[in-house]
């Protein structure tokens, strides 16, 4: 690519060299300002005011003096402004659609005006011998160089196909790389275009350099060298019928759509800037130096336009084509699918820009229209990547800060909408500047400048509630998670567990009641009023919703009370469950079939806990009426004894196996009654079934029978059923 870069490095230094020969008078587009008159001679200035004029000047070479004194001389205007509204109206003012209308209709004449000295100069030049015979040699000249150019192009075009077969050839035979092959042609071609170059400054060291047509056919030189140059490094780059000597492999219909599309905006380029620098150099009027800048770059417009919409489905393919296993409905999809109307948008507001700025050389127009679109395109890359970059912040962030999960989705979508904004806002300002609008000076004036301070401080107070929500959330579960690890007991742990919920409502309502507050000063509005008007709305919700009044209070005092904690089986009223969320209002329970039941507390009547600091497992044997029980009794022992040394069970036993005797009698037998004491939780259950399972296997072992239902039949003969 050495070469590549040695004909952009040269198309770059012939850029600079076409734009800096370009010497347009400062104009004021379409309006002709009279050349003011000289004092006379006997008119001397004193020294007052020679020092005042100093002062002018030097503050109109400062940018910032000379935006102070367009200020001052804006609020004179204004003042003149009002006075003239205080005056009576004298009835034969224009109103300011007439004003509009009449300055456009004058620009218009005056124009056309312009155009009337121009023929009547030309015609003037035409009767002069001398003149018309130089205008018509530098004609001839322009001509037969433009007649060379075509003839070099065309040639160098017909070259193209044995250059590519000969040094096609040559790379087989000397297995030349692609990248080879391209240096090669590249400096084949350069070395014509320096030798046409040579060719026509030789030519023109036969006409005399310091008169107008010698200026005009060394422009006209410097033109077309240009010319072939870019289109040397076009072919090089995108050329489309000679894919082995390009550096881009492109499909033949874009590479064709590329190549054409960028030959004419060159065109049009070089040919507005040399009849621009042309009128220039006979003097002519800086009305048609504008006028022939914004028709160029208009057209350039124009074409770019229709260009955009012919290319925008390649492109959001080629864009989305990295990202073909990603959901369409993201960001930077969208973002690829609309990438057109960025484009289009631009290209209208420099149009109009354009348009209506004032045009004074070309060099302005070209470094303000490639600074734009480097900003914009880097804005557009910036907002097409800050989904992406916004959401691995995200996933960094949660790692660190795993309370943060729930969040994420929304943090993301918020922070690459915040800089998405920021990046638009800030790509806006800096082409306001490049193009010196006085768009950005009206949003820094003294009425707006407080509404955009006022909305910056209220985001900035946003962030940091944001910040602190955050921290506040992080160090409460930090804090209880230390506390719970910390104790062992049980009851704590389920204790803070229940509490923690409880301090993050009230820690999150302060901190919002506090940035809530800061926003509305910020607004300026007296907060002490909206209190007292919260407070009286707040007396008539709480009698308007006694219920949920009542739903606070109750479960203020359960909490208080202690009467269950997160984790605790209990049986409220009738719905047994474990106890899941505990928050002031209701009651979360899940029970053995995996249901969750949300119960009010102003519904509850009665709380039973089966999981307050201990429990118990009672067991209950149905025996046969003529069962011994000392075997039964033994067994029992036995079985509670095992229970007790397994290592498995051992933690959730409290205790020995207590013995409460022969509880009652049943239909069927008896009932002997025990129970173990167990941890209070769950794992009662598991020691339960455990001492279940062995005891049904010691009776088995020992022949002790449970009690099962039996039914006597007695049946009678036909003799004994007629004697009764």
């Amino acid at each position: 690519m050495k070469a590549c870069g040695v004909r952009i490095l040269a198309l770059f230094f012939l850029v600079m060299c076409q734009v800096n020969f370009i010497q347009a008078p400062a104009s004021s587009d379409y309006e002709i300002m009279p050349t003011p008159e000289a004092p006379p001679a006997s008119r001397k200035l004193d020294k007052s005011q020679r020092d005042a004029l100093k002062t002018l000047i030097k503050n109109l070479e400062s940018k910032q003096e000379r935006q102070l004194l367009i200020n001052d001389l804006r609020t004179l205007a204004k003042a003149e402004d009002q006075l003239a509204q205080d005056r009576p109206s004298s009835g034969l003012g224009l109103s300011t659609i007439s004003n509009g209308l009449h300055s456009m209709t004058s620009k218009i004449i005056e124009f056309f005006d312009e155009v009337q000295h121009a023929l009547e100069r030309l015609s003037k030049y035409m009767k002069n011998e001398e003149l018309r015979s130089s205008i018509l040699t530098t004609g001839y000249w322009i001509l037969g160089i433009i007649i060379t150019a075509i003839g070099i192009d065309i040639g160098l075009k017909s070259l193209h196909m044995p250059l590519r077969h000969l040094f096609v050839m040559n790379a087989r035979k000397e297995h030349l790389s692609h990248k080879r092959l391209i240096i090669n042609v590249g400096i084949f071609e350069s070395l014509i275009i320096v030798c046409l170059f040579v060719i026509m400054l030789t030519g023109l060291s036969f006409v005399d350099s310091a008169s107008t047509p010698g200026l005009i056919l060394e422009l006209t030189i410097v033109n077309l060298v240009f010319y072939l140059v870019v289109l040397h490094v076009l072919r090089t780059l995108f050329y489309y019928k000679q894919k082995l000597v390009t550096v881009f492999y492109l499909n033949k219909d874009t590479g064709k759509l590329i190549y054409r599309f960028l030959r004419f905006i060159t065109a049009i380029t070089i040919l507005g800037m040399s009849m621009g620098e042309t009128v220039t150099m006979i003097d002519g009027s800086p009305v048609f130096y504008a006028a022939i800048i914004k028709t160029m770059l208009l057209i350039q417009c124009i074409v770019a336009s229709i260009f955009v919409v012919r290319v925008k489905d390649r492109v959001r393919l080629w864009l989305l084509s990295e990202n073909e296993d990603k959901e369409e409905t993201g960001l930077s999809s969208k973002a690829a699918k609309t990438w057109h109307v960025w484009v289009l948008v631009y290209l209208f507001v420099f149009g109009l820009t354009i348009y209506f700025q004032t045009i004074n050389n070309m060099k302005e127009v070209v470094v303000s229209f490639g600074a734009t679109a480097f900003l914009v395109a880097i804005a557009y890359l910036l907002v097409l990547k800050m989904p992406v970059m916004s959401y691995g912040m995200m996933d960094k962030v949660v790692t660190s800060f795993p309370h943060m999960a729930s969040r994420h989705r929304f943090y993301g979508i918020f922070t690459s909408l915040i800089l998405g904004v920021f990046i638009i806002i800030t790509a806006l300002y800096g082409a306001f500047k490049i193009w010196d609008l006085e768009t950005v000076d009206f949003l820094f004036s003294d009425g707006v400048k407080p509404v955009f301070t006022t909305l910056l401080n209220i985001f900035f107070i946003a962030v940091i509630g944001v910040f602190v929500w955050e921290a506040n959330e992080y160090l409460i579960q930090q804090i209880f998670k230390n506390e719970v690890m910390a104790h062992k007991n049980r009851a704590r742990r389920q204790r803070l567990a229940t509490m923690m919920p409880l301090v993050q409502i009230i820690a999150r309502g302060f901190i919002l009641g506090i940035f809530v507050i800061m926003a509305f000063s910020e607004l300026k509005l007296d907060v002490t009023p909206l209190l007292a008007g919260l407070g009286v709305i707040g007396i008539a919700f709480s009698f308007g919703s006694q219920s949920l009044v009542k739903d606070f209070i109750t479960g203020i005092f359960i909490l208080i009370e202690d009467t269950m904690n997160v984790g605790d089986i209990v049986q409220i009223d009738t719905q047994k469950g474990t106890v899941e969320t505990l928050s002031l209002r209701t009651v979360k329970l899940r029970d053995t079939a995996g249901d969750l039941h949300t119960i009010p507390f102003s519904t509850i009547n009665r709380v039973t806990n089966m999981t307050k600091n201990f429990s118990y497992y009672v067991v209950e044997l149905l025996l046969p009426f003529e069962q011994d029980m000392e075997p039964v009794i033994e067994a029992i022992k036995e079985v509670g004894q095992q229970i007790h040394e397994d290592a498995d069970f051992k933690n959730y036993i409290l205790g020995d196996v207590e013995i409460m005797g022969l509880d009652r009698f049943a239909d069927y037998g008896v009932v002997m009654m025990a129970r173990i004491k167990t941890v209070p939780d769950k794992h009662r259950w598991v020691v339960g079934r455990e001492f279940n399972l062995r005891i049904q296997k010691l009776f088995n072992e020992r022949n002790i029978e449970f009690s099962t239902t039996t039914q006597k039949i007695f049946l009678t003969s036909e003799s004994e059923k007629q004697a009764s």
